[in-house]
């Protein structure tokens, strides 16, 4: 069965397609008085679903929808470095030795762009982005130190990277002239050892 639903009024429309299918199969086996009762099943379902909706004062938005995947690896170098200051001062004993150490950090961003723009407000541009950002590789910063005048060693450890963290930014931008556009935009990101928000103003100028 494979219904198809249209409906239309003066300010909107709707048409629904969907095809269910289920198919199922039951087997019993007698093995020595031991029944074994087996059954599997199995359920497809698709539906499309497409509307269009006119709500007075918006007649002339446009929005404009994307999907996006980002991949980024960042690679930081950490040299050697050792503290001169205290060395002077207690013989050389006190000074901080920290190793070197390179860091591998990859990010793989899945999300959707929106962008909306409304006849009535020439020259404004309103921009979204929301996603989810997966972190891997050294996502616990650490270093290896030691004092001069010691054997051992301790390790210092730094916040560490969300593996999972939910991103946005919002973008709204007018365009003054052809050549001249300001805009304010935000852009955050929140995870479970914490939160990066930041605002921001901007102007464009084009020559």
């Amino acid at each position: 069965m494979v219904p198809d639903l249209r409906s239309s009024i003066a300010c909107c429309s709707a048409r629904i397609n969907s095809g269910p299918c289920v198919q199922g199969d039951r087997r019993v086996e007698d093995w020595s008085k031991r029944e074994l009762d087996l059954k599997l099943g199995a359920i497809a379902a698709s539906s499309d679903t497409h509307t269009n909706r006119t709500v007075p004062g918006l007649e002339s938005l446009s929005v404009n929808y994307e999907r996006f995947a980002q991949a980024a690896i960042i690679h930081l170098v950490q040299d050697r470095y050792a503290e001169s200051a205290f060395a002077t001062g207690f013989g050389g004993a006190a000074g901080l030795i920290g190793a070197s150490r390179d860091y591998d950090i990859g990010t793989t961003t899945l999300g959707l762009r929106t962008e909306y723009k409304l006849a009535a407000l020439p020259g404004f541009t309103l921009r979204t982005l929301i996603g989810w950002r997966y972190a891997y590789g050294d996502v616990r910063p650490s270093v290896s130190q030691s004092f001069a005048g010691a054997f051992g060693s301790f390790t210092v450890a730094g916040v560490p990277v969300d593996c999972n963290a939910f991103v946005s930014e919002t973008n709204l931008d007018c365009a003054v002239s052809s050549a001249v556009t300001v805009g304010l935009s935000y852009a955050g990101q929140v995870g479970n050892h914490g939160s990066d928000n930041a605002f921001k103003g901007h102007l464009g100028v084009s020559f």
